[in-house]
């Protein structure tokens, strides 16, 4: 997935005529199909699950779909050959169109896959008379194909750069993928929604046909649309039997009503009149709201599986390069920064401050990993004086360069309140040392066209995890990166190396000692300094049964009861 904040993709907007026309023929197919509907989907229509989004979905296509809006609506309709169990913590793979877990024969270069029998896509006249057909292995290969079309554009091509050699299809139901390197922890991969089964007879017609005509596997289709405003989802006729352990089916809502609600006051206020059951709550207002909680509702917290990092462009002329006197620079600026603090002022309290790039609750988690950049603006000072950076306005303490110009700082912070309340944050922290800070202030768009060129000096950056493993953090700092996710530039050929190493290699004690060797060179080179990772609040309500956040879905609707 793109970083956190890259959640400016297009919008897909099909025209109005033909989304009536395709809502429409969704919901005569459902006529058409009732008796399967009682055969296959035990969801009860009269349970209607409100729910809200903060912001517009780009598209619902699973190639092309990397921010958490599209992705809660893509979660619902489609479905990727493995999932996560909902439950289960620590995080468990478990099948979803697949029969079995792959088993590798060979340590993790090839992987055969044997799908369900029985599958079917969601009723739609696509599909001719008969409203569905049967998914095929074919059906399969052809959606991971899809990924490194140049013309689908998706952001998930990484798959078949840096990972995929080939598919071969064995039969209707069996396929295997050739990796080009041996990974043994492949397989939660193949969890992205991106590697979501799709019906070429829609998305063979444009590379982004089915953006606006999203037909999918998953257990809720798409009744009613309209973009960057209101959702109805209905439970999917088609959808394979499930049920939970205690026997309850899989959708047991009929239907899911989601308006995109991008104000969080405004939310607020909608779930405290009753029109919603969930809200995803946001920092500012989480004293407020967290203080109110009362008989009518509950509050879910998790650590989200992002972190957030302060980091320096490496190439910038007068920030970057290796020199003694440049990292001691750098690690100065970052020993300032006291991230405990941070998270009390900037984040409300909402975060969890960590020396370690992998967030709580992820496999190669390190609590107890304490890193060497902690707050201590007293040795921070001490590098600047040994290197020469001499105060030269002793009236304000601010200091120069050995050349004499005015050491500044120019600092690339969002142009939103926690933008403005992180840029003051970071101002008296720099001041503090001697560093004058100069705003950057950026829209999300242009910040990521701006890191990815190497144009920024200075930033907090975040990452939510693709994936449930350390190397998904530390490949921020691979060098291939440079251009899209590796906003330091760092280009370090003996640091790629042992990382390449590391993310094969099988022993876990081994590989995590591995990259505690990498985060450490990382932080003595100056380049970034992990900083916390938030807090995901989602108020309840109390008709909502068995609701927990999870680390990779934004969208839980499907395992969800509600009280009469």
């Amino acid at each position: 997935m793109a970083p956190v904040m890259a959640q400016v993709m297009a919008p897909v907007m099909a025209p109005v005529m033909a989304r009536a026309l395709a809502t429409l023929a969704q919901v005569l197919a459902l006529l058409v199909l009732g008796t399967a509907a009682q055969v296959q989907a035990a969801a009860d229509p009269a349970k209607v699950l409100r729910v809200e989004l903060r912001g517009a979905e780009s598209t619902l296509d699973p190639a092309r779909a990397s921010d958490v809006y599209s992705g809660a609506l893509v979660q619902a309709i489609y479905e990727s050959p493995l999932a996560y169990d909902y439950a289960a913590r620590p995080l468990q793979l478990v099948p979803a169109l697949l029969e079995q877990l792959p088993v590798s024969p060979d340590g993790g270069r090839t992987w055969p896959l044997a799908l369900r029998s029985g599958l079917q896509f969601a009723p739609d006249p696509v599909f001719g008379p008969q409203q569905t057909r049967a998914i095929t292995a074919d059906d399969l290969r052809y959606s991971l194909e899809r990924l490194k079309d140049a013309q689908v554009q998706s952001p998930f091509r990484w798959l078949w750069t840096e990972h995929l050699a080939r598919i071969t299809v064995q039969d209707r139901l069996h396929l295997t993928l050739i990796l080009q390197t041996p990974d043994p922890q492949f397989l939660p991969m193949l969890a992205l929604a991106a590697c979501a089964v799709v019906p070429r007879e829609i998305a063979g017609r444009s590379a982004d046909a089915l953006g606006g005509h999203p037909v999918g596997s998953g257990p809720y289709l798409l009744a009613q649309w309209q973009h960057g405003s209101h959702f109805s989802l209905l439970a999917n006729p088609r959808y394979r039997a499930r049920r939970t352990a205690s026997g309850r089916p899989i959708p047991a809502i009929g239907r899911v009503e989601v308006q995109v609600i991008d104000e969080p006051q405004s939310a607020w206020l909608s779930f405290r009149r009753g029109e919603l059951d969930l809200l995803w709550l946001q920092d500012v207002l989480a004293p407020v709201a967290l203080a109110s909680v009362d008989a009518t509702f509950r509050v879910d917290r998790m650590p989200n599986p992002v972190l957030n990092y302060f980091t320096f462009n490496v190439r910038d002329a007068d920030w970057g390069g290796m020199q003694a006197g440049r990292v001691a620079l750098r690690r100065a600026v970052l020993m300032a920064i006291d991230d405990q603090a941070y998270v009390r002022e900037v984040r409300e309290g909402q975060a969890q401050a960590l020396d370690w790039p992998v967030p709580p609750g992820l496999p190669g988690a390190w609590p107890g990993y304490h890193g060497v950049l902690g707050f201590d603006p007293a040795a921070a000072r001490s590098l600047l004086d040994q290197f020469a950076y001499r105060v030269c306005q002793p009236a304000t303490g601010l200091r120069c360069r050995p050349d004499g110009r005015q050491l500044t700082l120019r600092v690339a912070g969002r142009a939103n309140s926690m933008g403005r309340s992180e840029i003051e944050f970071l101002r008296r922290a720099l001041a503090a040392i001697g560093v004058q800070l100069v705003q950057q202030p950026l829209q999300v768009a242009d910040y990521i066209k701006s890191a990815r060129a190497c144009q920024l000096q200075f930033s907090r950056a975040d990452w939510f995890a693709d994936l449930p493993r350390a190397d998904d953090f530390f490949q921020l700092l691979s060098a291939r990166k440079v251009g899209t996710v590796n906003y330091s530039c760092f280009d370090d050929v003996t640091w790629d190396a042992q990382f390449a190493q590391a993310v094969q290699m099988q022993d876990a004690p081994a590989r995590q000692a591995a990259y505690a060797r990498l985060a450490r060179q990382a932080e003595l080179l100056g380049v970034w300094k992990p900083s916390h990772a938030s807090v995901r609040n989602t108020l309840v309500r109390a008709r909502v049964r068995d609701f927990q956040a999870h680390p990779f879905y934004w969208s839980v609707w499907q395992y969800l009861d509600l009280d009469p």
